[in-house]
């Protein structure tokens, strides 16, 4: 980048291992790839190579165009004509190296601390302390030689002021689970970046955080009235709502520190919510709300550990979850209510039973069904009073939805199972390759389900056939819950915070890099390439259209819809993710008006 960041320019390096690079001015730089080591002189567009090493070399810094270190696999290493000739110093299997002058330098070495020295290198120095016991520091960085911060693996930031004789684990850093790097801005101001693409500063030592995006809780639930309105719930007494479809989500305060588990709303005022939290010396709790979650009142709840909850109108309801022993007591894992919550009626029949319950779903007022850990169906035909067992399945029942009091389905574990009776008789219809733990029904033959490693599918046979619709996204998160509100418009939330959105019954995944208009349409070659197993495919939009991108193996057959939208000009970015695909040649196409385009690219595993 040339203008602060605002636009990036892909530059040919070699390989395709890229552990660190280092310039000190435009023009003079080092990358560190593999077990090699390049040197550019011309500001990145051309590199030299200078030499191998034994091992990998993970960080490189250098003080001047002469004096510089470099630290991996294989030791410390330093050189003194500008990486032309390395000696090695140490072993220290460092992840990090700095310098603050010639002589004063910093390395961090995962498991075995945080080392210094203050003779170019010739001696190192522990300066860990206790408060690293246990941590893998994979990055350092120090502003003076007094003030500096390091950062684990495990989502630990600590700061030192005392030049590492003493370190701090900053309080409440607990949203991320890897921190790949640090920067000290000052002797206050710090900044760190780790997984799901999430940033954190500080400007008062540590003592508060400020996190980009702000949101890194894991969503657990999502209801929709129509396409405007909509509600999600999840961890850290995380509670949003939506007016506009999903573009803007307002954070609405419950004063209640837990996380929530399942939200349960029958109109836009009226709604109840469950938790999975210790809080006031017991597990069980329902929240209710009468204003769209504006205010939260606990209300009576089941004494048991709570899974699952549903309210078909503001008197009926069930609850369902874990069945244990307590003060000499069993007690139940399914329980309803008729009166709102006020009073729980537990059925004798379930005292009985060794159950641990994830779904329970109820068509009217008598008539449902519920599954969990134990790997049957159960229904009830009176309210949920007694309840008498269907099916028996080969994997955990995640969840159940019936269309009418016949049609049915359930996801248990990666089978979609379905039922056309009422559930007397179940059959598994399909199989994915990953737990599925939602399912939501437009109709007979429409349905949609996620699940594990972002898995959203599309069924137009009631369940029969499947396709995936975004398995173009690199991280392998779990999708929770989806809700649709017609055969076009869905959300699907899950881990960290994930939220996808489709108004065309696919799930957009491409990425507007430029707005400026381009001369012409155009489709460039994919990169990396070879690749494995993501690759990058950019495009040209010159007006308006509807654009289609396939992938094709070398047979010609379709293998990936990537993008099937109307697309408004500029320059567009996607992925494609062929984790699920065997090393070959594909091909892959761009239709947008009158343009056509198809391009080779190769996967080598």
């Amino acid at each position: 980048t040339t203008n602060g960041g605002t636009n990036w320019i892909i530059q040919n390096i070699p390989e395709n291992y890229k552990y660190t690079i280092y310039f000190i001015d435009v023009n003079l730089g080092w990358l560190v790839a593999g077990l090699n080591l390049y040197k550019t002189t011309n500001g990145g567009q051309n590199w030299n190579y200078l030499l191998s090493y034994g091992g990998n070399a993970h960080s490189i810094y250098f003080i001047n165009s002469q004096t510089g270190f470099a630290c991996g696999d294989d030791g410390i290493f330093k050189t003194i004509n500008g990486g032309m000739n390395w000696v090695n110093q140490g072993y220290y299997g460092g992840q990090c190296i700095q310098f603050i002058d010639e002589n004063t330098g910093w390395i961090c070495a995962g498991s075995s601390g945080v080392f210094t020295t203050t003779n170019a290198g010739l001696n190192w120095v522990s300066k860990s302390d206790t408060s690293m016991t246990n941590q893998s520091i994979s990055w350092i960085n120090f502003f003076n030689y007094q003030n500096g911060c390091a950062c684990s693996s495990s989502g630990y930031l600590f700061l030192t002021s005392n030049n590492g004789n003493s370190w701090r684990k900053t309080n409440g850093w607990n949203r991320l689970s890897q921190l790949y790097c640090c920067n000290s801005l000052n002797s206050q101001s710090f900044v760190t970046v780790g997984d799901w693409g999430s940033i954190a500063r500080t400007t008062n030592n540590g003592t508060n955080w400020t996190y980009y995006p702000e949101v890194t809780n894991d969503y657990n639930s999502i209801q929709f009235f129509n396409s405007k309105t909509g509600y999600i719930c999840g961890t850290n007494d995380l509670f949003m709502k939506t007016t506009n479809g999903g573009d803007a989500w307002i954070n609405l305060n419950t004063g209640i520190t837990i996380s929530f588990l399942k939200l349960s709303f029958i109109n836009e005022n009226t709604g109840y919510i469950n938790c999975d939290d210790y809080i006031n010396e017991h597990w069980y709790h329902i929240f209710k709300t009468t204003n769209g979650g504006i205010h939260w009142d606990t209300i009576n709840s089941p004494f048991f550990h709570i899974n699952n909850i549903q309210f078909i109108n503001e008197n009926y309801g069930w609850a369902v979850g874990g069945r244990f022993f307590f003060l000499n007591q069993y007690y139940y894992s399914v329980s309803r209510t008729s009166n709102g919550g006020v009073n729980w009626n537990t059925s004798e029949w379930s005292l009985n039973q060794q159950l641990y319950l994830r779904a329970i779903f109820f068509i009217n007022q008598n008539t449902g069904w519920m599954g969990g850990d134990t790997k049957q169906i159960f229904k009830s035909t009176n309210s949920g009073e007694t309840w008498f067992g269907q099916y028996n399945s080969s994997e955990t029942i995640n969840n159940i939805k019936f269309f009418n009091e016949n049609t049915g389905w359930a996801n248990s574990g990666t089978q979609i199972l379905k039922t056309t009776d009422g559930g007397n008789n179940w059959q598994s219809i399909y199989t994915f390759n990953s737990q599925m733990y939602d399912i939501n029904i437009i109709n007979e033959l429409i349905l949609w389900a996620s699940g594990g490693n972002n898995y959203i599918a599309r069924s137009t046979n009631g369940g029969y056939n499947w396709v995936l619709i975004n398995r173009n996204f690199s991280n392998n998160l779990t999708l929770r819950t989806i809700f649709v509100v017609n055969s076009d418009t869905g959300w699907a939330v899950g881990q960290r915070g994930t939220i996808f959105k489709t108004i065309n019954g696919s799930v957009s995944n491409v990425e507007l890099k430029n707005v400026s208009v381009p001369q012409d349409f155009y489709l460039f070659q994919n990169y990396p390439n070879p690749f494995n197993p993501f690759t990058t495919i950019k495009f040209n939009i010159l007006k308006s259209s509807n654009v289609i991108l396939k992938v094709f193996d070398i047979t010609g057959k379709e293998i990936s819809t990537l993008i099937k939208e109307k697309l408004q000009p500029g320059t567009y970015e996607t992925q494609w993710n062929a984790s699920e695909f065997s090393s070959g040649v594909y091909f892959y196409r761009l239709e947008a008006g009158n343009y056509r385009e198809t391009k080779k690219m190769i996967l080598i595993k």
